[in-house]
């Protein structure tokens, strides 16, 4: 197994591997509307404006198939981390992220990280603060939050500080 940069070449493998995990797992929580929104979002040609606009995508690849896909906009985004179902709960999703976020803090990321998950994903969010950042989960506009006060694993008072004055607490 290879983890390594994508390609151009890479789209219709990415698109593929990121549809059917959503189709899947994360669109049954939005409306029809809002989920053929998100699934348009990663068809080939998405992949391919991302790629263009500097989204850097990195895939985990065996036997010349795509496994896996972690891919960071503006060095500080991490915008989409995926493994295929039969690679799951194997440390890949961890492998993933740790080669984005190498290559993010070794092009001048302070350590400071967002993302934008579904229910599927937001143990694995919670997992992602164990590295030495900061990783902020935004529950983007009709995903449920389903009681919670946030899906980041920041501690309550830290939720409560960016709440009251809208600004990001300072980093510890």
């Amino acid at each position: 197994m290879e983890i390594r940069a994508a390609t151009l070449k890479d789209a219709p493998f990415i698109s593929a591997l990121l549809r059917e995990l959503t189709g899947r797992f994360i669109a049954h929580e939005l409306s029809e509307e809002a989920a053929g929104r998100l699934l348009e979002s990663m068809d080939e040609a998405a992949i391919r404006e991302y790629m263009a606009s500097g989204c850097r995508y990195r895939v985990a690849e065996e036997n010349g198939e795509v496994i896996g896909v972690a891919a960071v906009k503006d060095n500080s985004r991490l915008f989409h981390l995926f493994v295929a179902e039969g690679f799951q709960r194997k440390g890949l999703a961890r492998r993933l992220w740790d080669v984005a976020r190498e290559t993010c803090l070794r092009a001048g990321n302070p350590g400071v990280f967002t993302t934008v998950s579904g229910k599927a994903s937001r143990p694995e969010s919670r997992k992602r603060r164990t590295r030495p950042c900061r990783t902020e989960t935004i529950v983007p506009p009709g995903f449920p939050e389903r009681g919670t006060a946030g899906i980041d694993s920041d501690p309550p008072g830290v939720r409560r500080e960016r709440r009251r004055t809208g600004r990001e607490p300072a980093l510890p």
